[in-house]
């Protein structure tokens, strides 16, 4: 798949793509820019073009938005801004992260030890308690869906993160969006209450 912006491209005027992180995932490209009104590389997430016309995808992508600010927890991805461009493409500003997923990590390089698994449990409850404490069901909580950041602190440890809160649920809300959301999300990986 061919990225939609390259590097050195302009998006809404405001961001300048340093590189292309990723393409995958059915719910947008993230794209490494320079924020030009700040100075500072963040992540760019956008909803491809041939989903901008999708009620759907585009209620989803504002979701991810609502559910993600929501969550206060150094182990949720920070979401700074949001915006619609000229053309009507829906975005998210974020933090950028350096790591890999879990899902990347395991197959790449096999179970971790005890300790690497209690300090990655550990940072992970503590998102999913701000979360439910927020009223916010994530619903598609996977490896793929889990970052292992590189802290850059003075340990050089792993900092979890949580991405994708893009069919993630409130729970004032979840008792008329169960049946809607049914089918969304990774079948082995979904949340008991779908």
């Amino acid at each position: 798949m061919r990225p939609v912006m390259q590097i050195g491209d302009v998006f809404a005027e405001r961001f300048k793509v340093v590189r292309v992180v990723t393409l995958e995932g059915g719910q947008g490209a993230v794209y490494a820019v320079e924020d030009r009104n700040t100075g500072k590389v963040r992540a760019l997430k956008t909803l491809p073009p041939h989903m901008v016309g999708t009620e759907e995808a585009r209620r989803r992508f504002e979701q991810e938005v609502i559910a993600a600010s929501r969550v206060k927890s150094s182990h949720v991805v920070e979401v700074f801004d949001r915006g619609v461009d000229a053309r009507g493409v829906p975005w998210l500003l974020m933090e950028l992260l350096e790591g890999m997923t879990l899902h990347d990590r395991v197959t790449g390089q096999g179970p971790f030890l005890r300790g690497e698994a209690l300090t990655v449990f550990r940072q992970l409850g503590h998102a999913l308690e701000r979360a439910h404490e927020a009223g916010v069901l994530h619903l598609d909580l996977k490896p793929a869906n889990v970052f292992l950041a590189r802290s850059g602190g003075a340990d050089d440890g792993v900092q979890v993160k949580v991405l994708d809160f893009g069919i993630a649920r409130l729970v004032e809300a979840q008792r008329t969006a169960v049946q809607a959301s049914r089918g969304a999300g990774t079948p082995e990986w979904m949340a008991p209450e779908q």
